[in-house]
């Protein structure tokens, strides 16, 4: 059997080359597989996050469909977050910002408020 982290890293890297060439369909599509390798094996929690936090950034950007997939993508990627650098790490901040943004775009200026007061 293939080794878990060379999928993801295979999965992520075709994800970066895909959406570096606009093709945002087959972006999400790598990252999904990503997802998907990096749930299966515990040590891969950074991986994780990392690739949820991305395919939500990306899905945000697709309008109304994308905006309701990155809410759970983005706040899975804060939680795991949270469990490696703490509630209150620098770490957070990327997902953090791009929670706010979610909020702004759907309208929900207090939780966008929320999200940027914890930064």
């Amino acid at each position: 059997m293939a080794d878990t982290k060379a999928l993801f890293t295979q999965r992520f890297d075709a994800a970066r080359t895909a959406w570096t060439h606009g093709d945002q369909l087959a972006a999400a599509q790598s990252l999904r597989g990503a997802i998907i390798e990096a749930r299966s094996d515990r040590s891969l929690r950074w991986e994780l996050a990392s690739a949820l936090f991305n395919l939500g950034k990306l899905s945000r950007k697709l309008g109304p469909a994308g905006e309701a997939e990155a809410v759970p993508l983005l706040s899975e990627a804060l939680a795991i977050s949270e469990e490696l650098y703490g509630s209150e790490g620098a770490a957070l901040a990327p997902v953090l910002h791009e929670l706010s943004r979610l909020h702004l775009q759907q309208s929900q200026p207090a939780r966008a408020e929320d999200a940027l007061g914890r930064l």
